[in-house]
């Protein structure tokens, strides 16, 4: 049985990511596809822009057999521990065979070959990096200067950390497909097609405008150094910030005058994201395994992994109780505080999408 993992966020699910499912099975023969989603919040460290109940619903539609979640304490993160994370709850699974993801250059041996020299540049030239770093480039932007055979590429440079995580689980194959960005508009682009839809635009800039409002408050009542403290803090970002907290009338225009060489936009905006739902650098962050959405197929799965206790990691039954690992239990009590917040963003029913409220979509 060859069960297929997608590491997603589907904010909003599109054609592409339909394209990603059908390749998995009529490609290279998978027999079911699971996606581990970002949940409310998404990487680049913004309000996802439905619920993750409705973009994993959305999922099943669009061929996948079941979702489950990556929290906000452990997807609001930069590229390299989003990607450990995700990959480690699909194979905690332990029903997950192979993972497939798109990328630009479509080869998964030029991919390996990247994570290699990111592997060895990181051990090796670490000094070098951290010159750089010292100079005004970010980490990203250093360590793509001293690996010039790395191209720069987004979901290329993802696609490597996959690869880097998997070694942690040798027997895991992993595959990729070629973005088809000729025929499928990017999720930022639809995005910004929905902020022009009077269907959808009102009630976006309504969540950016309340998202800026708790930006400034959570801001306003830290420190420079409790903000330097966060994941994506340090250097300095702490005093930035709250110098130019009073200037900006919106969240890009405080993102704007934030950023810099040094600090890349997405940087930015996962810190304001990990100061709103207080995301700690010191929190132990451990992955769990919970279902958003189940199918047939994914039900199978799911009979399949409990019958053989395959799991390697925690099942989250019910988010009352917890799964008695207290350092899952921590990211799950982050979670039911982060979708409460997003409920408070979205203008939503904060009973209606609480964790303890809120019920697996099962068909």
């Amino acid at each position: 049985m060859k069960v297929f993992g997608v590491t997603a966020e589907f904010n909003p699910f599109h054609s592409g990511h339909r394209r990603l499912a059908e390749a998995a099975r009529t490609e290279f023969g998978a027999d079911f596809v699971v996606a581990v989603m970002s949940g409310n919040y998404v990487q680049r460290g913004t309000p996802a822009v439905f619920d993750k109940w409705k973009r994993a619903e959305q999922a099943l539609d669009g061929g996948y057999d079941l979702v489950l979640e990556l929290p906000a304490a452990l997807a609001v993160r930069h590229g390299g521990d989003f990607a450990r994370y995700a990959v480690d709850i699909l194979a905690g699974t332990g029903i997950v065979t192979d993972i497939i993801f798109g990328s630009e250059t479509g080869d998964t041996e030029a991919l390996r070959r990247m994570a290699e020299s990111i592997d060895a540049a990181e051990e090796e030239k670490a000094e070098e990096i951290r010159k750089l770093c010292k100079e005004g480039l970010s980490y990203p932007a250093a360590r793509a200067r001293v690996i010039p055979d790395v191209p720069a590429e987004p979901n290329d440079i993802l696609g490597a950390e996959y690869i880097r995580a998997l070694s942690a689980h040798p027997g895991i194959g992993v595959h990729t497909i070629k973005r088809d960005t000729g025929h499928h508009e990017s999720a930022a682009e639809i995005r910004q097609l929905m902020l022009d839809d009077p269907s959808y635009g009102p009630r976006l800039r309504a969540m950016e405008e309340r998202w800026f409002d708790l930006v400034r408050y959570a801001a306003a009542t830290h420190t420079a150094e409790q903000i330097d403290e966060l994941p994506s803090g340090g250097e300095g970002l702490g005093n930035r910030i709250l110098k130019q907290l009073r200037y900006a009338a919106d969240m890009d225009g405080l993102t704007d005058r934030v950023k810099s060489k040094r600090y890349a936009r997405t940087r930015i905006q996962r810190l304001f994201c990990q100061l709103v739902l207080g995301i700690s650098r010191g929190e132990a962050s451990a992955p769990y395994i919970r279902v958003l959405a189940a199918g047939p197929g994914g039900r199978m799965l799911l009979r399949e992994m409990n019958d053989k206790s395959l799991n390697t990691i925690p099942v989250v039954s019910d988010t009352l109780r917890g799964t008695g690992d207290p350092a899952c239990d921590a990211v799950l009590r982050k979670e039911t505080e982060a979708s409460d917040i997003y409920s408070v963003v979205s203008g939503s029913d904060m009973y209606r999408l609480a964790e303890m409220v809120r019920k697996p979509s099962v068909r």
